[in-house]
């Protein structure tokens, strides 16, 4: 949740690129579960009220695009990430053009979905690493 708080401020205030999108999408690709929908709603909301956005309207692609994420992790062809790269890239350009509509601006899709797609294979890379060292899973039990 910090290391979520963190990246709503960057991407409200330094970087224009949707990092919190990055990051739910892909923690929802490697732990699926109802809490990344929580997630999304919340920091969806964060987002937009960071933004001086219309409230909602992050939360409800958020959600959406977090549950396109856990139909694709069913898919047979999903083990790799490199073929998960087309889930990325759509998203993104989803997320883009519902936000150039909501805002009414000029839709900019190539430079910024492409550096966001570059930036989540780095992600994907820590989250997955994160998740496999200090997340302790079910199946694991603990001698005392």
């Amino acid at each position: 949740i910090a290391v979520l708080i963190l990246l709503s401020f960057l991407q409200a205030t330094l970087i224009p690129l949707d990092l919190v999108l990055i990051f739910l999408i892909l923690h929802s690709y490697i732990t699926p579960g109802k809490e990344n929908l929580y997630l999304g709603f919340f920091f969806g909301l964060l987002v937009s009220f960071l933004g001086n956005l219309p409230l909602g309207i992050y939360s409800l692609v958020y959600i959406s695009l977090i549950q396109a994420a856990y139909f694709y992790k069913k898919t047979p062809f999903s083990n790799n990430i490199f073929l998960s790269l087309p889930l990325i890239v759509v998203a993104l350009g989803i997320n883009s053009i519902i936000t150039s509509l909501v805002l009414q601006v000029s839709l900019q899709f190539w430079p910024k979905v492409i550096y966001e797609t570059l930036i989540a294979f780095p992600v994907y890379l820590a989250l997955r690493f994160w998740d496999e060292r200090f997340i302790v899973k079910q199946e694991v039990k603990l001698k005392v």
